[in-house]
């Protein structure tokens, strides 16, 4: 009887090692699929855009002074603002034209994303 025993414990154990390597391949791959997908950002709305880059043309970082502005019309309060400005840096595609624009950051190189689908306005 031992050796039945001992064959079917080795047999157990290798399933359980079989198993297990699946569920971690399973889990390190739903791991990689959900960080690809909390990197990818998407555009913000041009008119949202425009009104963020003139606040930060015309107050810089100094949300009160952008949530009194006239041009606030949604009323958003300042810790909104905030947040909207936060995502918008976040934004490659509309961060870094915006910074170029401003002459904040230096000529684009060859390799690096295309900028021309999102227009930024001038100073």
């Amino acid at each position: 009887m031992e050796p039945k025993e001992s064959i079917e414990h080795v047999v157990e154990s290798n399933e359980v090692n079989s198993q297990s390597s699946v569920v971690s391949t399973l889990e390190s791959q739903s791991n990689e699929k959900y960080k690809a997908k909390k990197a990818i950002a998407h555009p913000l709305p041009k008119e949202l855009v425009k009104k963020l880059t003139g606040f930060l043309d015309k107050y810089g970082e100094d949300y009160e002074a952008m949530s009194r502005d006239y041009l606030n019309y949604n009323q958003e309060t300042p810790a909104q603002l905030q947040s909207m400005v936060k995502r918008f840096k976040k934004i490659p595609q509309q961060w870094i034209p915006y910074l170029r624009v401003r002459g904040l950051l230096s000529p684009p190189i060859e390799n690096e994303v295309q900028d021309a689908e999102f227009e930024i306005m001038p100073l």
